[in-house]
C-alpha cells in the first residue's frame, strides 16, 4: 500500500479505480503477485517504479470463447501493476494498472512510472501451452489436430494495438517464440504498440491446409478487430514465420488468383473432393492475399526447399505421417484426369503430399509458389541464419552459407527490404542478433 495514513483503522472499505488504462479486477479468476510465482531459464523483464506488479488470470471456458474469438485453450494471464492509496481514513482505493497500455500514472500530484512486470505472466500462460498436446504429434498424427489449427492470443485483446502475428516451423508450436515475446516485453515502445497473435497448425499437413487455415485465421481476426472499432492499425499486419512457418508466411503475401485453371482442367468446385480440400483450395487459389497484411519477416525460411528433407531423416519423417483420409493426398486418383501437366508435376511422383516431403530441395511446388507474384504494398525483410561450417571463410560467405538445416541458397529472397545474416543454427528466431533485428523492423513498422 502506497501512503497508508497514521493510526490505521482495522477496517477499510475498498473500492477500485475507473479508467481506459485500468483492469476491473472483476474481469479475472484470479491476481497473484508476480513475485509469487517462480521463473527459472528466462531473463525477467522489469521496470522499476512505484506499486506491485500482478498476474491477473482469466480461465478459457467455451463461453468467454464466444466474446474472445482467439483465446488460447490455456486462458489469458495479463500483467498488470497495482496501486494502493487511502482518499480518506477508512477508505482504500486499487488501482490494477494495465501496464500493456502504459506503464505510467499520475499518483499524488505527478507522473509516476510504474513497477511493472510482463516475463511472469508470459511464462505462466507459455508453461501451460507446452503441456497440451501439440508439437512433434503435429507432424506424426496431423489428424487429431487439424481442429486445433487457428489464430490464438494469450492477451487480452485490444483492437486499439498492431497485430503481430507469430508463425512457428516444422515440428514445433506457438511456445517456440516465448524468447522473442519476452525481449520484446522489455520494450515500452512494443508493449504500448503490438497485440500478440500465434498461429498454431499441424505441420506433417499439406502445405495448402495450413495456409488456407492462416489466411482464414488472418481474415477473421480483422474482421473482429474491425466490429470492435480498430482503426487503421488492423489494416497494417505483421506476419513473421520461422522455417515452414516462413513458408505459410510467404503464401499470405503472394497472389495465387489464376492459379486453378493453370492446374485443373476443370473448376475448383466441380472437382471430386472433400469439402474441407475444395475451402482450402478456394481460399488459397481464387482469393486475393489480404489487404491488411503490410510486412512480412522470414526467418531461415527455406523458400527453395532444403536438402535435409531428401536425406534418410526427412524420408523416415515422411513415412511416420498418418495422413487424415479426407485430405486431398487420398483424393488424387479421383482427379487424376482433371489435373493439367503442371497440375501432375505439383502432386504426382513418388513423394507423398506431407508437409516434410514438401520441403525438399527439388520439390516443385515451392518453385511455382517463388513465382507467384507478391502482393503490391508487402514491404518484406530476411534473417538467415550461418553456423559457420558451410565451408565459407567468414559469416554468410555466399552461397556456402547454412544454419544446417536451410542453406543461403534458399532462404535467400531478391527484393527484401532488408537482409542480416546471424551467427546461429537454425533456431535463429531465439538468437540475440535476430531478435534485435526483429525489433528494430517492428519500430521502423510503426513509423
Amino acid at each position: 500500500a502506497s501512503g497508508s495514513p497514521a493510526g490505521k483503522p482495522s477496517r477499510y472499505r475498498v473500492s477500485y479505480a475507473q479508467g481506459k488504462n485500468f483492469f476491473d479486477p472483476v474481469r479475472f479468476d484470479s491476481i497473484t503477485f508476480a513475485d509469487a510465482c517462480k521463473v527459472d531459464n528466462i531473463h525477467v523483464k522489469t521496470q522499476e517504479g512505484i506499486g506491485a506488479p500482478m498476474v491477473c488470470r482469466v480461465e478459457f471456458s467455451e463461453e468467454r470463447k464466444k466474446t474472445n474469438t482467439f483465446m488460447h485453450p490455456v486462458g489469458i494471464d495479463a500483467p498488470a501493476t497495482a496501486v494502493v492509496d487511502f482518499p480518506s481514513k477508512s477508505h482504500a482505493r486499487i488501482t490494477l494498472c494495465n501496464t500493456r497500455r502504459s506503464d505510467r500514472i499520475y499518483f499524488r500530484g505527478a507522473q509516476r512510472s510504474l513497477a511493472t512486470n510482463c516475463t511472469t505472466p508470459l511464462v505462466s500462460a507459455t508453461l501451460r501451452q507446452q503441456t497440451s498436446r501439440l508439437g512433434w504429434k503435429g507432424i506424426r498424427r496431423p489428424a487429431e489436430f487439424i481442429d486445433e489449427m487457428g489464430l490464438y492470443s494469450i492477451e487480452m485483446l485490444d483492437p486499439g494495438k498492431t497485430p503481430v502475428v507469430f508463425v512457428h516451423g516444422l515440428g514445433s508450436r506457438p511456445a517456440t517464440w516465448i524468447q522473442s515475446y519476452n525481449a520484446l516485453l522489455g520494450e515500452k515502445w512494443f508493449r504500448e504498440n503490438y497485440q500478440v497473435y500465434g498461429f498454431y497448425y499441424p505441420t506433417g499437413l499439406p502445405p495448402v491446409y495450413p495456409a488456407a487455415g492462416l489466411r482464414q485465421g488472418l481474415q477473421e481476426m480483422h474482421r473482429e478487430l474491425l466490429r470492435r472499432g480498430a482503426g487503421r492499425k488492423a489494416d497494417r499486419v505483421v506476419l513473421v514465420g520461422h522455417s515452414m512457418g516462413g513458408l505459410m508466411t510467404s503464401f499470405q503475401i503472394r497472389d495465387f488468383r489464376g492459379s486453378s485453371e493453370q492446374l485443373f482442367k476443370t473448376p475448383v468446385k466441380e472437382l471430386p473432393i472433400s469439402e474441407r480440400s475444395r475451402e482450402a483450395m478456394e481460399t488459397m487459389l481464387e482469393e486475393a492475399p489480404p489487404h491488411f497484411v503490410t510486412r512480412a519477416v522470414f526467418i531461415a525460411t527455406p523458400h527453395r526447399g532444403s536438402n535435409v528433407a531428401n536425406n534418410w531423416l526427412g524420408r523416415f519423417v515422411s513415412k511416420l505421417v498418418e495422413m487424415p483420409r479426407d485430405l486431398l493426398s487420398f483424393q488424387i486418383p479421383k482427379v487424376a484426369k482433371s489435373f493439367t501437366e503442371l497440375g501432375r508435376q505439383l502432386t504426382g511422383g513418388a513423394d507423398p503430399l506431407d508437409g516434410v516431403a514438401r520441403l525438399k530441395a527439388d520439390n516443385p511446388l515451392l518453385s511455382f509458389t517463388l513465382k507467384r507474384p507478391i502482393r503490391r504494398g508487402i514491404t518484406y525483410h530476411s534473417i538467415i541464419a550461418d553456423r559457420g561450417k558451410g565451408g565459407g571463410t567468414k559469416r554468410g560467405d555466399k552461397p556456402e552459407s547454412s544454419d544446417g538445416v536451410v542453406p543461403y541458397w534458399s532462404s535467400h529472397l531478391e527484393g527484401a527490404a532488408s537482409e542480416v545474416i546471424v551467427p546461429s543454427d537454425h533456431s535463429a528466431h531465439t538468437h540475440p542478433e535476430a531478435i534485435a533485428e526483429l525489433k528494430r523492423i517492428l519500430q521502423l513498422h510503426l513509423k
